[in-house]
């Protein structure tokens, strides 16, 4: 079985940015709410090829 990832974009910062911008946690429902959103846009998680590219920073 091949699985492909989802590279993703968020308008969130990395907890340890070096800016110190607040940052704000990764919930499981976002992680469900990108895969359910990757899939409607097409993605085929058991196909082979490229990375699923998904954006969620501009809204």
């Amino acid at each position: 079985m091949c699985a492909t990832e989802i590279p993703l974009r968020t308008d969130h910062a990395h907890p340890l940015n070096y800016l110190g911008v607040p940052s704000k946690a990764v919930l499981p429902s976002d992680v469900e709410r990108a895969i359910r959103l990757a899939l409607a846009r097409g993605w085929e998680p058991e196909a082979p090829g490229a990375q699923f590219q998904l954006d969620l920073a501009a809204g």
